[in-house]
């Protein structure tokens, strides 16, 4: 016959309240760091969201294209300095994370309409990617 699948064990209590410190932790950690990009953007949301806005609805693009970025980025550890999503991951389920987070940069860069703003090259390589981290 085949073989006996093993199945996580259900987290204690005590695991569950850790793991809700640890995701509020990160939750504050990601408001810190979009507040900061607030005051001043980082080279790489600069390059995949463009300078911030004073439009309230691209600003609202923009600060969730932002929060894309840098919840991912807690996530998985990311300290790449030049792109917003870092390596393309190896790792099956991690992959899909990263396609996540570039979907939700990819609909705030719709949103600010950048491919206007920023030119055809750059538009070009925002619909490929190639700016949050390919």
């Amino acid at each position: 016959m085949g073989e006996q699948q093993t199945r996580p064990a259900a987290l204690s209590s005590e695991q569950r309240l850790e793991l809700c410190l640890i995701e509020e932790r990160m939750g504050d950690l990601c408001r810190r760091q979009i507040a900061a990009e607030r005051l001043k953007p980082s080279a790489f949301v600069r390059e995949a969201l463009g300078e911030r806005p004073t439009n309230a609805r691209k600003l609202e693009a923009w600060n969730e294209g932002a929060e894309a970025i840098h919840s991912y980025r807690l996530r998985n550890g990311v300290r790449d300095p030049r792109r917003a999503l870092g390596a393309q991951p190896k790792e099956p389920s991690a992959r899909v994370d990263h396609a996540r987070a570039q979907q939700a940069i990819r609909q705030a860069q719709r949103r600010l309409e950048l491919g206007r703003q920023l030119g055809v090259e750059r538009s070009i390589g925002i619909e490929r990617g190639l700016e949050i981290g390919r």
